[in-house]
């Protein structure tokens, strides 16, 4: 299930990406990248640095952990230094490459945009360059760096980028449609994502491709070059389509009220605090347990992670995360009070 990478990915380069594109087409200011960089440092490091905190001080792998493997993992450069990231901190490499996106989305809409009000040409050219570049990345580039360097070149943004470009392109279809101009394959889009159930049906259907050795091993090894070209077009139409889903599923469709119910809301307000610390808690199940990796016993490991994981995330939600946001000088709303609507995710995030 590390296709929920892309999942996020996609749903990043909608919702960020929107914002742009929404004042554009109002011949408005871009947002104030003061603003833009300061919310994204506080909805981003407090429960970071937490995390790392926790994983380098419990995890008995880390013991005896540099000031300088602090130092690096605390700016998220584990990738750019070493190969592999410290146990309990593996899957940030995916929030490395989501910071690398944070710094080059205000140059990335200021090529797609440009000074005028964006032509539809324009508005998907930019995706089009960002998925040729990952192309390149995973072919060649990756290829000639892993064989000199000690980093993780697998790992940084262009190998990805591809998937945030999906939820780029999601972003001005979205807009016009809003305003009743669709750019030509606009309408298709819509109607594709006012169809819930076949968004999710077709992502499982290229899951279970996915799913299978032509994408790569379904263990933790990296898979080969030709692999990974077949793997990255496909996790990025799997991310694609459950967003779609969710931009134009109609709003008082069934689809619409099991997203939008509370208890289903909530998750995805401590999601951010779960991806963070269940490794972590992952880790210690295991130690207590004694358990080895890829020896059965599902059920009972994933039920005691879940379990605590989502505890320990509700303390970090309430204790750290939400305070912090709803003190924010820079909104006059907060992810607790908002509608789960686009318009209002676009700026909230």
């Amino acid at each position: 299930m590390d296709v929920g990478v892309a999942i996020f990915f996609v749903l990043s380069g909608f919702l960020l990406s929107r914002a742009y594109w929404a004042r554009a087409e109002l011949e408005a200011p871009s947002p104030n990248l003061t603003n833009y960089a300061l919310k994204r440092v506080r909805r981003i490091m407090p429960v970071y640095v937490i995390t790392v905190a926790a994983a380098l001080l419990l995890v008995p792998d880390n013991e005896g952990s540099t000031i300088g493997a602090w130092l690096v993992s605390l700016t998220l450069t584990d990738t750019y230094v070493h190969a592999t990231l410290p146990y309990g901190l593996t899957h940030m490499w995916s929030l490395g490459a989501e910071v690398a996106f944070y710094a080059l989305l205000p140059f990335l809409m200021w090529v797609m945009i440009g000074r005028h009000r964006p032509s539809p040409r324009r508005a998907g050219f930019g995706p089009v360059m960002m998925v040729v570049i990952n192309i390149s990345w995973i072919a060649w580039v990756v290829p000639t760096i892993s064989n000199v360097t000690s980093w993780a070149p697998n790992l940084w943004l262009p190998g990805y980028v591809s998937w945030f470009a999906a939820g780029m392109w999601l972003a001005p279809v979205h807009v016009r449609d809003r305003d009743g101009t669709f750019m030509r394959v606009g309408s298709g889009l819509v109607q594709l994502g006012r169809q819930p159930g076949v968004c999710w049906v077709a992502a499982g259907g290229l899951m279970l491709v996915a799913s299978t050795p032509v994408a790569g091993p379904v263990s933790l090894e990296v898979g080969s070059v030709s692999e990974a070209l077949l793997k990255n077009p496909v996790y990025a139409a799997i991310g694609f389509l459950p967003v779609a889903a969710g931009v134009w599923a109609p709003p008082g469709g069934g689809y619409m009220r099991l997203m939008g119910a509370r208890l289903v809301r909530h998750l995805g307000h401590i999601s951010y605090s779960i991806f963070c610390v269940h490794l972590i808690v992952l880790g210690l199940v295991r130690e207590r347990l004694d358990y080895q990796l890829f020896t059965g016993d599902f059920p009972r490991i994933w039920a005691l992670t879940a379990g605590c994981t989502i505890i320990v995330s509700e303390l970090l939600y309430w204790l750290v995360e939400r305070p912090l946001l709803r003190r924010s000088p820079l909104g006059r709303t907060t992810i607790a009070t908002q509608t789960p609507t686009a318009d209002m995710a676009s700026t909230a995030r």
